[in-house]
Parts: structure tokens; C-alpha cells; sequence
């Protein structure tokens, strides 16, 4: 008996796109990696260690965008919810006198540059929960500096954030004129502890040198 019969052989091809398959040399099976994603979400395995990787397998696929999933009446209040809290946004930097160096919005985010364009408030898409107070030119600052940051602080490579929790803020439950006071209140608030963390010319290049 043959170890590996040609009847159980084949060619399966697994994408995330649509691809256009041309000539004879077509595999046997084309399968989208979203189909994968809603086999593995219809499945109900008993073994316990067979569910735990099914489900660390699917919330891996949804965090890189391998799954498709239903767009809801949801969407229409979304984008106006998010058209509104830019707006208001936008207000709260202009109230403060900070010059708009460009509108920005990309697959990830939606904001604005500000000041010399090194600086960003907005959203990230993949926590729309948190409006940022971003700092490029990480270098250029020096946290130690900060007797006590007002709002939660994160470090990235390159840059410095400023984050601001809708969610534990309870932003949603406050009036307009009450969430454009907390939305000026953090940015003033992330302006003013960046300045405090700001360093000397002399100390920034050496510091960017390093």
C-alpha cells in the first residue's frame, strides 16, 4: 500500500485577496484566509486545549484583519459620533490658539498635526476608546523631568504619548459643552507637561546622537 496515494494529493491555495488564477498551473482549491476565520468561528471544540488555540487563532486572524464581519446599523451613528468628536477636537486646539499644521487621517488614524507638525492629537482606529496627545522626536524630552504626569504617559520608539480614557472619563455621559471642556482641559493639561518635559538644545542633540 502506497504511503501517500496520488488520489489524496492536491494543491491548496490560501490568500487574504481575491487573486486572478490564469494559464493551466491553477491550484485545486482556491480558500480565503476569511473563510478559514469562519470555519474556526463555527467550530465548537470540546478539548479544552483545542478551544483555547481556536480562539487565540481567531482573535489573532481579527487583529490582523483576516476576518470579515457584519457591518451593523451601528455604522451609521459611528462615522457621525466620530465626524462630531473630530470637530470637537479641532475646536478645543483652536481655543487654545495652537496653529493646525494639517488635517490627517490614514488607515490606522484620524487627527490633526498641530504646532510645527511634530505634534498629534487625535485617534488610533484600533483604540477609538482614547483620544492621543502625541509627541514625535522622542528624544527632544525627558519624562523624568515631570513631577507628575496629569494624564497616563506611554513611550514609543520614537515618539511620546499623552492618553486621554473616554471610557473611565465617562465622556460619554457629559454634555457637549462638558466633553469640549475635558477634551481642552487634557490637551492644555499634555501641552503644558510637554513643556516641563522638554530638554535643552545641547542635551536634545546629544541625546538624539545616542
Amino acid at each position: 500500500m502506497e504511503a501517500h496515494p496520488e488520489k489524496n494529493k492536491c494543491i491548496v491555495l490560501l490568500t487574504r485577496f481575491a487573486v486572478e488564477l490564469e494559464g493551466d498551473a491553477k491550484p485545486d482549491k482556491h480558500v480565503r484566509l476569511f473563510e478559514v476565520y469562519n470555519w474556526l468561528a463555527e467550530a465548537e471544540p470540546e478539548d479544552p486545549v483545542s478551544k483555547y488555540l481556536v480562539q487565540s487563532f481567531i482573535a489573532f486572524m481579527e487583529e490582523k484583519q483576516m476576518s470579515i464581519q457584519k457591518v451593523g446599523w451601528e455604522y451609521i451613528n459611528g462615522v457621525l459620533a466620530l465626524t462630531n468628536l473630530m470637530n470637537m477636537i479641532q475646536v478645543a486646539i483652536e481655543s487654545l490658539s495652537l496653529p493646525i499644521y494639517q488635517k490627517t487621517a490614514g488607515w490606522d488614524w484620524k487627527g490633526f498635526y498641530i504646532l510645527d507638525g511634530d505634534h498629534f492629537c487625535g485617534i488610533y482606529y484600533e483604540r477609538p476608546l482614547t483620544v492621543v496627545f502625541e509627541i514625535q522626536h522622542k528624544g527632544r524630552y525627558d519624562l523624568e523631568r515631570l513631577v507628575e504626569a496629569r494624564y497616563p504617559v506611554e513611550e514609543g520608539q520614537h515618539s511620546i504619548s499623552f492618553l486621554l480614557d473616554l471610557e473611565s472619563t465617562h465622556f460619554f455621559s457629559l454634555n457637549k459643552d462638558e466633553q469640549l471642556e475635558l477634551i481642552t482641559t487634557f490637551l492644555r493639561a499634555s501641552l503644558d507637561d510637554a513643556q516641563e518635559a522638554r530638554i535643552g538644545e545641547i542635551e536634545a542633540t546629544q541625546s538624539e546622537e545616542e
